[in-house]
């Protein structure tokens, strides 16, 4: 028997405006159930089921069209399609998901996604994930805050914004979260049970709130003594102790990427390039100018032997700015795995 109907629901979605607002993800990623009118018919559909007026639905494919990552994207599927709630693992690509949809208002950007933040029991300061839960460590680390906080500060945008939207900065956001930056993010979650992180040396962050300096481990130590997930967020300025560098970026046949060499190595040997591209924030036409003109300093994030992360800075005066990132790949030579050390220096440095 052949019936004709109307296309299915994760269809109707796709072509709505509904789909393209970022209040909406959480709002049907969250609710038990929703109903969704559209020119054809009304659907109904909860975490487990899916109904419509013209046929009564049934069959393999029926949960596709349940509340969930896999109704809002039914072209691309998200990594976490199967994962009913949010989680640590699904976090990542929730934001990615969440960054592409448009905001009437830059200073919602954040709270339209703490319903997201909450419902994985997920302890952020200004967006930046800290811990989902107290897990213990197969190994000892100094400071396991530190070491969180600085995988949440791996994230570059992939210039794709909204539609209808531009690249560029939000105001009132600090330039080290993803919030400040209107465009689709991705994020690479820190590494957990490798050997190598118990002997890495991650850097120190710090709150600034006036003229006090508060370690972030203490705002999480305090959010977990209170089960309170929403930590409270000051001023836009942290203090990071750590291992600063100094690099030339060059251009490169992509718009994405520029080499990256170290600047006291930079008219020896080609072979002095960092293995591995950078990639800067948005599109401020201040950066972009001077971008292949002058050093640029970088925050070591992540120290691991073969693969190290980078956070790319301005200074002007006692603070500095995000402006991107790069990873730093060994590079094979002659069969052998070879990774660039990097002049740095110890340092002390309040970033907004």
């Amino acid at each position: 028997m052949v019936v004709s109907t109307f296309s299915p629901l994760p269809y109707q979605i796709s072509l709505s405006t509904w789909a393209t607002r970022g209040w909406t993800y959480q709002e049907a990623l969250l609710s038990r159930s929703c109903l969704f009118f559209t020119k054809d018919q009304v659907y109904f559909a909860c975490k487990q089921n899916s109904e419509c007026e013209a046929v009564r639905q049934s069959g393999r494919r029926r949960c596709l069209e349940t509340l969930g990552p896999r109704l809002l994207n039914h072209k691309r599927h998200l990594y976490h399609k199967f994962i009913p709630e949010v989680s640590p693992f699904s976090f990542y690509e929730h934001i990615m998901a969440y960054t592409s949809r448009l905001l009437s208002f830059d200073s919602d950007v954040l709270n339209a996604f703490r319903g997201i933040i909450a419902s994985g029991d997920i302890y952020t300061y200004w967006g930046i994930p800290l811990t989902s839960s107290p897990k213990p460590w197969k190994h000892s680390i100094a400071d396991r805050a530190s070491f969180l906080f600085a995988g949440g500060l791996m994230w570059n945008g992939r210039n794709v914004p909204p539609k209808g939207e531009k690249l560029r900065r939000r105001g009132g956001f600090p330039t080290w979260s993803w919030t400040s930056l209107v465009d689709q993010i991705t994020m690479c979650p820190p590494p957990q049970g490798r050997e190598r992180v118990v002997d890495a040396t991650f850097p120190r962050f710090y709150v600034q709130d006036g003229s006090k300096l508060t370690p972030i481990r203490e705002l999480l130590e305090r959010a977990l003594e209170s089960s309170c997930l929403a930590i409270p967020e000051h001023g836009p300025s942290i203090v990071v102790e750590g291992r600063i560098a100094e690099v030339y970026l060059i251009p490169t046949d992509s718009a994405l990427y520029y080499e990256v060499y170290a600047h006291a190595l930079l008219m020896e040997s080609s072979l002095r390039k960092v293995h591995g591209g950078a990639r800067i924030d948005g599109d401020d036409p201040d950066v972009l100018s001077r971008i292949d003109h002058q050093p640029w300093q970088a925050v070591e994030l992540m120290p691991y032997d073969e693969f190290r992360t980078w956070m790319l800075i301005d200074i002007h005066g006692q603070s500095a700015r995000r402006i991107g990132m790069f990873m730093q790949e060994p590079a094979i030579e002659d069969g052998v795995s070879i990774t660039l050390d990097l002049p740095t220096r110890d340092m002390t440095i309040r970033i907004e």
